[in-house]
C-alpha cells in the first residue's frame, strides 16, 4: 500500500467529514463518494480497498449510521482476496487492522446481531 494504515485511516475520515459534515451527502452518497476519491488514485489493491471499507464503516458507526450494506460488502471483498494475504501485505500494520475489525464485529453484534 502507497499509505500506511493509521495515514490512510486519517485520510478516509477526512474525507469523511467533507462529505458528510461539509457537503450534506446523504449515507448512501458519502460511502460512493469516498470510493470514488480512491478508485482514480492509482494504487487501489484488493487489501487496499478492504482497509478503505472497514475506515468508511468505522466512520459511519461514530455517526450512528446504518453500516449493514457496507460491512456485507467488506465480507465479500476479505473472502474474496483471503485474509492470509490481508496479513502479508499489511505486515506489522496487520494489527492495527485486527483492532479495528474486532471494534466493527464488537459494535455489529451489539446493533445488528451480525457476526
Amino acid at each position: 500500500m502507497i499509505h500506511q494504515y493509521n495515514e490512510l485511516k486519517q485520510y478516509i475520515k477526512e474525507d469523511f467529514d467533507m462529505f458528510c459534515k461539509q457537503m450534506k451527502f446523504n449515507d448512501e452518497e458519502i460511502y460512493l463518494a469516498i470510493l470514488d476519491e480512491y478508485i482514480h488514485g492509482g494504487d487501489t489493491s484488493g487489501v487496499k480497498y478492504i482497509c478503505i471499507y472497514v475506515f468508511i464503516i468505522m466512520n459511519y458507526m461514530s455517526e450512528n449510521m446504518n453500516v449493514e450494506k457496507i460491512y456485507a460488502e467488506l465480507k465479500k471483498r476479505i473472502d474474496r482476496v483471503g485474509i492470509e494475504v490481508v496479513r502479508q501485505e499489511l505486515n506489522e500494520e496487520y494489527k492495527f487492522f485486527l483492532e479495528d475489525m474486532n471494534i466493527i464485529k464488537s459494535k455489529l453484534k451489539e446493533c445488528y446481531d451480525i457476526k
